[in-house]
């Protein structure tokens, strides 16, 4: 995970099963932080899926996530583009 200059990332690990998922959105929506993409990886207890939100989301999602007991998940807000000094 790299971090983006235009939205935030949340890395998610998951089991795999279409329900977790679709709770981890619908805790993400309750809160207010739409979702840009998101992007399901890897099978059985190996799965993660990369969320791609808006920076001004990501504390917010994060806090939710784990009050709702997802424990298991990595943060990264986006870049600062920095101009190089002259």
């Amino acid at each position: 995970m790299r971090a983006k200059t235009h939205h935030a990332q949340i890395l998610l690990e998951w089991d795999g099963e279409h329900k977790y998922l679709e709770k981890a959105l619908e805790i993400l929506r309750a809160a207010g932080a739409e979702p840009l993409r998101y992007e399901p990886t890897g099978e059985g207890a190996k799965s993660r899926v990369l969320i791609e939100l808006s920076s001004r989301d990501m504390r917010e999602a994060v806090l939710r996530l784990t009050e709702a007991g997802f424990m298991k998940l990595k943060g990264i807000n986006a870049s600062q583009e920095r101009s190089e000094p002259e």
